[in-house]
């Protein structure tokens, strides 16, 4: 079972969190950029129902999610971890019955995992620049990760690193910075093994809606 959330926590990959002080309205697309856009987002979906759910039962998946947070903000991989294997199979069961439609309107969805990350270990100049939080906003295995924990660590010690094409702002920092992902070769290690065991099941994840922040004006770092 540990195996099971940790899996859905590290899926997770899978976005860019929402700040509650942020701004947030509605973008709209073209009929046809739209339905490109659902189709990719659900490819790895499970095939759904014409039918779909009734009021019911879309009112449970509802509150299956909702009864284990703390709060309305609370990190997706923290309240995930208080799932049962029982609460997920029910989960995952009601999603696989969804239309389509059902399905692209939900945040917590079930997909099949994807492949371990390949080889791409940070330079030892890059991983030493990490350290300026007033340039770069850090996770290890998609958790914050500041100054004082990268120092306990060598660039030897990850397997695959990304490093963000955009500096953003975000909520409660005074720096435009790039976020960089780092994930440990013990992480990665373990990862492949689940890939291995679980390919062809759908796991938990949490997705984005299509949302967009309200313009911040920059200032120099």
């Amino acid at each position: 079972m540990k195996a099971r959330l940790f899996s859905s926590c590290i899926l997770l990959a899978l976005g860019t969190r929402l700040r509650a002080q942020e701004s947030l309205s509605a973008r709209s697309f073209p009929p046809e950029i739209q339905a490109r856009m659902d189709s990719l987002r659900a490819v790895n979906y499970p095939p759904g129902t014409a039918e779909g759910l009734s009021e019911t039962e879309m009112a449970e998946y509802i509150r299956l999610i909702d009864q284990h947070k703390t709060s309305s903000d609370e990190p997706f991989y923290v309240y995930a971890a208080r799932m049962n294997a029982e609460t997920q199979d029910r989960l995952r069961a009601l999603f696989s019955r969804m239309s389509r439609r059902q399905q692209l309107a939900q945040r917590i969805v079930f997909v099949r995992p994807e492949p371990p990350h390949p080889h791409r270990p940070p330079a030892e100049a890059d991983f030493a620049a990490f350290r300026d939080s007033t340039q770069y906003r850090v996770r290890i295995d998609y958790r914050p990760a500041g100054a004082e924990e990268l120092a306990r660590y060598r660039a030897s010690d990850f397997w695959w690193h990304r490093i963000g094409s955009t500096q953003v702002r975000h909520a409660g920092s005074a720096y435009f910075t790039r976020d960089v992902d780092l994930q440990l070769r013990s992480t990665h290690e373990a990862a492949a093994r689940r890939y291995a065991g679980q390919k062809d099941s759908y796991q938990m994840i949490m997705v984005n809606t299509r949302l967009v922040g309200r313009p911040v004006h920059r200032t120099a770092n």
